[in-house]
């Protein structure tokens, strides 16, 4: 295993690790709620699930700067360049919504299956099950934002997906290279990560790999036949297709599109610098008087007033905060653009 591999697998482990202890604490947490009282055991822990998820969240987002200023040294490029604001990634899905509303699809899993006769048993522990799976996915995906927003700050636009030892075919269906402006798509439970590429020109390091193509081929007869089954296989192994195998076979589904395990948010119609209309994620996080966006603080620059929307609690800024995935987005494939629009929102100081 080349050196930036080894430095990118440990990152891994790293981002796994955390996000597994996020996961058992929030599901301790769902453990203490009581049969019959589940709206009110909810209402006690949901700020302990809110403050545990987001620590996370921060957690991951620090990991970030020192893992692409390494890659990018173990590859000789430059480390210089914009620096993250790790709060910025936190407190939401990656798609802006709010964490516990988000968590809260455990308890209405759990009410609903005990409605349709399911033994209470067996309710909770698929809505701790759910509840693992949602806290895990939030620290994750803040951490690979977090490290694709790093590297574009350090000029890098290059991504290449470290898949996990082991994976299962869907993940195997999604290893290559892309641009940074390629979202990083994923199934529940996905334990991939990202790796900064200096150049799309130089061969790959052991462990990385350009396509699907190139990861099962790096894996043996028996390896091949385990991860995509011995028939899906024999049939990539003919020259299908292996992304078509694994839909085909096993039905490939991200937390983005529908037909996955929660609804997810959709994204809105919003009005770019230039009077045109653009599809993106925003999110309100932040956005309150005293939050770190709204008061402007890690480098965010804020405008308008502030105003308290029906059933809000807090007044907050009419200024919409775009998430960092529409943000990249939008500057197409101008990384200048992408670092100002970053600056702009807080993400990048």
């Amino acid at each position: 295993m080349s050196s930036l591999s080894r430095l990118a697998f440990e990152h891994q482990q790293k981002r796994v690790a955390l996000s597994d202890r996020v996961a058992r604490q929030a599901a301790r947490l769902w453990r203490t709620v009581q049969h019959g009282q589940i709206d009110a055991g909810w209402q006690r822990i949901a700020p302990q699930l809110e403050r545990v998820v987001t620590v996370g969240q921060l957690d991951a987002a620090k990991q970030a700067p020192g893992y692409v200023s390494a890659a990018l040294r173990d590859q000789g490029s430059p480390t210089r360049g914009a620096v993250i604001v790790p709060q910025a990634f936190t407190g939401a899905t990656l798609e802006g919504r709010e964490v516990v509303p988000e968590l809260y699809s455990a308890a209405t899993t759990t009410k609903r299956l005990i409605g349709a006769g399911v033994g209470v048993g067996a309710a909770f522990q698929a809505g701790t099950g759910l509840m693992r799976l949602l806290a895990a996915t939030m620290v994750r995906d803040a951490g690979n934002m977090a490290d694709k927003v790093a590297a574009v700050g350090k000029r890098s636009v290059l991504m290449a997906r470290m898949v996990s030892p082991g994976a299962c075919s869907r993940c195997a269906a999604l290893a290559g290279v892309g641009y940074f402006t390629e979202h990083f798509e994923r199934h529940p439970g996905c334990r991939c990560t990202t790796v900064p590429v200096a150049s799309a020109d130089d061969p790959l390091p052991d462990g990385l790999f350009a396509s699907p193509a190139d990861y099962f081929e790096s894996l043996s007869r028996a390896e091949q036949d385990r991860v995509f089954t011995k028939a899906g296989a024999e049939a990539i192994r003919q020259g299908a297709d292996e992304i078509s195998v694994v839909n085909a076979r096993r039905g490939m589904y991200r937390t983005r599109q529908p037909g996955s395990l929660v609804a997810r948010a959709q994204k809105r119609t919003l009005i770019g610098p230039d009077g045109v209309p653009f599809q993106g994620y925003t999110t309100v996080e932040g956005t309150s008087v005293r939050g770190w966006f709204g008061a402007g603080r890690g480098g965010s620059r804020t405008s308008g007033e502030f105003v308290r929307a029906a059933g809000d609690r807090y007044r907050r800024t009419s200024t919409v905060r775009l998430m960092p995935e529409t943000i990249l987005d939008l500057a197409g494939d101008d990384p200048a653009r992408a670092v100002e629009l970053l600056r702009e929102f807080g993400y990048m100081r």
